[in-house]
């Protein structure tokens, strides 16, 4: 039953469209090392769930000091690959062709970086998914029903992240329009930003 309720409210949590989703998606759909990029959304999601559950969030969500640095970080992180895809969609000339390498401007190590990026420099699944895991958790009397739950929500990211990826691999396919692509760039860059522009607003309550 534990394992069962980290499956399902791990799957609630991360079903949200956010900034960590939307690259998942833009790199399946592009084929770029998409499931090195997946594989690394869930260990970075690991990591967090292990936290949580060992009772981290207990100093997570006191720490009002560490919410401020996670929000400006990650507030100049999107607002800058956010305002990039927007460039990159209005900008002449750009051409999409998902099967040729040489097309592909985003080399492993910083597809490895920016995956890095989008899971750690996430204020919501830092604070919010970190203190809500944790605080579910916590309602267990051992410590072995608490890993268990864990571990059921580090599958639900597992098969969220990997099924995505295959979703938007497939999905690429009728995609591959320039024209399409460029809504699919300005799209997410927008969306971007306007997660950036929440962060600094969220910044204001701590000035």
């Amino acid at each position: 039953m534990t394992f069962k309720a980290g499956l399902l409210l791990g799957f609630g949590l991360i079903i949200a469209i956010g900034a960590q989703n939307i690259f998942v998606i833009k790199q399946g759909l592009q084929r770029q090392h998409a499931y090195i990029c997946a594989l690394v959304c869930t260990l970075c999601d690991a990591f967090l769930i292990a936290l949580s559950v060992l009772g981290v969030y207990h100093i997570i969500s006191h720490l009002s000091v560490l919410r401020f640095i996670l929000l400006l970080f990650a507030g100049i992180f999107l607002l800058y690959y956010g305002g990039c895809s927007v460039y990159r969609a209005l900008r002449r000339g750009v051409n999409v062709d998902f099967s040729n390498q040489t097309a592909r401007s985003n080399s492993l190590k910083a597809i490895i970086l920016f995956s890095l990026g989008f899971s750690l420099l996430n204020p919501q699944a830092i604070l919010d998914c970190v203190v809500i895991l944790g605080g579910y958790a916590s309602h267990y009397s051992s410590l072995t029903q608490s890993l268990w739950f864990g571990a059921g929500a580090i599958l639900a990211s597992l098969i969220w992240f990997f099924g995505l990826t295959l979703l938007a691999q497939y999905c690429s396919r009728f995609l591959k329009h320039p024209k399409v692509w460029r809504g699919i760039e300005i799209l997410s860059g927008l969306i971007m930003l306007l997660i950036a522009s929440q962060c600094f607003i969220q910044l204001v309550h701590y000035i």
